[in-house]
């Protein structure tokens, strides 16, 4: 199953993701968490070698980021 490019390609949805992945930054560096900071900027940037869709690379980092988050607070 594809997804339609007229979601990947949204301009709301890219404003959203990219408001999601700020705020979540923000909120990392607030906490002084500077490790998944740094992680979830690495993620996003070693995205970004695969695809120039910006909705993708920031859906993954956060999905990624969420993971992390959740794993580590389970350790």
């Amino acid at each position: 199953m594809m997804i339609s490019s007229e979601i990947l390609y949204n301009p709301l949805l890219l404003y959203f993701f990219t408001a999601l992945a700020f705020f979540q930054l923000v909120e990392l560096t607030t906490r002084e968490d500077y490790m998944l900071a740094g992680l979830f900027i690495v993620v996003c940037i070693f995205t970004s070698l695969f695809s120039k869709n910006f909705v993708v690379i920031f859906f993954i980092g956060l999905v990624c980021l969420h993971l992390l988050m959740t794993f580590t607070k389970v350790n």
